[in-house]
């Protein structure tokens, strides 16, 4: 059954700014400006050039890692947590969705 309330909140978590979350964890200033993407080191495995973001299409992707997706998948890698957990609105998830 759908859940308008819940998918409103993924929604809103999902558009929180991807570089705003990485400027948060202060590994935007480890990033550097490659065509359309910003690259770097990983935040968790780091090397030189595995992570990648591309503001533009709100994504990030680390080889490293071997994963990469959207703002909310970037928290559930860093933070090693679950899908809820990672969406980060500054409000619980909706009451029928728990």
């Amino acid at each position: 059954m759908a859940n308008p309330a819940f998918d409103n909140w993924i929604a809103k978590a999902r558009a929180v700014p991807i570089e705003r979350e990485i400027e948060r964890r202060g590994t935007g200033n480890k990033l550097r400006k490659q065509g359309k993407e910003f690259v770097g080191p990983c935040p968790k495995c780091g090397g030189d050039d595995r992570c990648s973001v591309n503001i533009a299409k709100r994504v990030w992707n680390c080889r490293g890692c071997n994963v990469g997706g959207d703002v909310i998948a970037l928290i559930q890698h860093l933070n090693a947590s679950d899908f809820k957990s990672a969406c980060i609105t500054g409000e619980p998830p909706p009451e029928a969705a728990q």
